[in-house]
């Protein structure tokens, strides 16, 4: 088992104590059970995540990073893996996990039971420490949401978190029975009474009150650490630390303030529509152009399953012996393009779309489905050890967990082969969970049965997410000829790239 209850019930009461002073979490119960269940609260809080998080060194933070991505289907690693995977020195990885795991963040495999003679323990992260960390890289990668409607910061938050807010101000609802758009859309407008707002905020605790007046005087966002030495909860004591999560949570919970990074560091900051409920944006977006079809034709229609057929022909392909080398790095073998046309799910009429076969190898890498054997030279593309457990799963479940890869891929793959636009500095694992979020948004007009032109789309949505990519980036483009984001016409520069970055993103793999 892999879940934190069952961790933290087979560690010795002197352990747990050591962890709640690493997480800075106070203890009131007598009895272990007591200990067990205020440790599994706190460490299951992304607040208290977020601590841990700053106090983690590189060497510790990578290494919870990989053990955080790891599929969950995927064997636990030994010492002597994980640090294969970290390219750093055995010994260094085996002082690291030792770190992490005297803080609760790692644990054995099998925790206390005697291994037999020979054989090598593993290492695992327990489920929600994972979710929590992958949770917390997603926020960073975010970056600044300080601008962003609320809306789209609802769509951030889980299901229990976005039911527990409607109750707080005074929606009901029954749990797993209320459409989340249905739920969103209620809440928006309660949001938009501003004695409502006013009650909610009193209904707040003393600490949380006093933070809120801090956060509210601030013209926009304010650090986390200017926040609470103003309120006099930046001690380091268990009750100061207890004390700044409490209220936090009460706050985070009402949608109140929210919390982001700007280059790493923490900052609240108020949405506009509660800090000014009521009030409507003064700035106009591109309009959409309408797309029109000719009588009796319809839009193509995609599986939505496509790409995990896909990526089964190219598992395929790797496990046929009698198929050509598939060379690893550079550009794809032509002939695995042809070998592939015929057989793709999504394909066009003059080949796989553009940069969707290295999308589909960058993803199948990712998951351990394909692999790069090193030892081979040139080195090539083989059959990776997850892949008799990917073809087990179902389509809906692989689906599920490429979607999740690719809103994590560091690079843009998908849209690099395209050579249309270069790009560097930006933040593409900030930009696909914000694209994605935009587009559900009704504002941007992409209502059922409601079609707009791509191009239009594309330039309504750079207008809307002026930071889509990051704060800072260079692009050169060919519809501008020549850099964004530097020289005289900068901002139209940047929204050209964007609108190029995103049509290509729409329109592609």
């Amino acid at each position: 088992m892999r879940n934190l209850l069952g961790r933290l019930h087979a560690r010795r009461l002197p352990e747990l104590l050591r962890i709640a002073d690493a997480w800075a979490v106070p203890l009131h119960g007598e009895s272990k059970s007591d200990v067990v269940g205020t440790l599994y609260r706190a460490i299951t809080d992304p607040r208290t995540m977020r601590d841990i998080w700053d106090r983690l060194d590189p060497a510790q933070r990578a290494m919870a990073m990989a053990m955080a991505d790891a599929p969950d289907a995927a064997a636990s690693p030994t010492l002597d893996e994980l640090a294969a995977r970290l390219q750093i020195a055995e010994a260094e990885a085996r002082e690291t996990a030792l770190q992490l795991f005297r803080i609760g963040l790692l644990a054995r495999e099998g925790d206390d039971e005697p291994l037999p003679i020979g054989t090598v323990p593993r290492l695992l992260m327990p489920r929600e420490i994972a979710l929590n960390i992958r949770r917390l890289q997603d926020e960073m990668a975010a970056g600044d949401l300080t601008r962003a409607p609320l809306r789209v910061l609802i769509e951030l938050l889980d299901d229990a978190e976005l039911e527990a807010a409607a109750r707080i101000w005074g929606l009901r609802t029954v749990p797993g029975v209320a459409r989340r758009g249905d739920v969103a859309t209620r809440l928006l407008r309660l949001v938009n009474d501003g004695s409502r707002v006013d009650r909610v905020v009193r209904g707040r605790g003393r600490d949380a009150a006093a933070i809120w007046k801090v956060v509210r005087a601030a013209s926009g966002s304010i650090s986390l650490a200017d926040v609470a030495a103003t309120t006099h909860l930046d001690g380091q004591e268990k009750t100061a630390v207890a004390r700044l999560r409490a209220a936090l949570t009460e706050l985070e919970s009402a949608l109140l303030v929210w919390h982001a990074y700007q280059e790493e560091t923490r900052r609240l900051f108020i949405p506009a529509e509660i800090r000014t409920p009521g009030e409507k944006p003064v700035a106009e977006l591109p309009d959409l152009v309408a797309a029109q079809f000719d009588a009796g034709s319809n839009p193509p229609w995609r599986h939505p399953h496509a790409a995990a057929w896909d990526l089964l022909t190219l598992l395929r392909i790797a496990s046929d012996r009698q198929a050509p080398v598939w060379e690893a790095g550079g550009e794809l073998p032509r002939w695995l393009i042809r070998a592939v046309q015929r057989r793709l799910w999504f394909r066009g009429a003059d080949g796989p779309p553009v940069g969707y076969l290295e999308l589909l190898q960058a993803l199948g890498l990712a998951e351990g489905i394909l692999a790069i054997d090193e030892q081979a030279r040139p080195p090539r593309i083989v059959v990776g050890p997850r892949a008799r457990a990917w073809r087990g799963q179902s389509f809906p479940a692989q689906t599920a967990r490429l979607r999740e890869r690719w809103l994590r891929l560091a690079r843009w793959i998908e849209g690099e082969p395209a050579a249309l636009v270069e790009i560097w500095g930006a933040n593409w694992r900030g930009m696909r969970p914000r694209l994605l979020s935009a587009l559900a948004d009704p504002k941007m007009g992409l209502l059922p049965g409601n079609w707009g032109t791509l191009e239009s789309l594309a330039v309504r949505l750079a207008a809307r997410l002026p930071t889509l990519l990051g704060s800072s980036f260079s692009a050169a483009t060919a519809r501008m000829g020549g850099e964004a984001g530097a020289g005289v016409n900068e901002d139209e520069s940047r929204a050209a790239a964007l609108s190029d970055v995103i049509a290509i993103e729409l329109s592609g793999p």
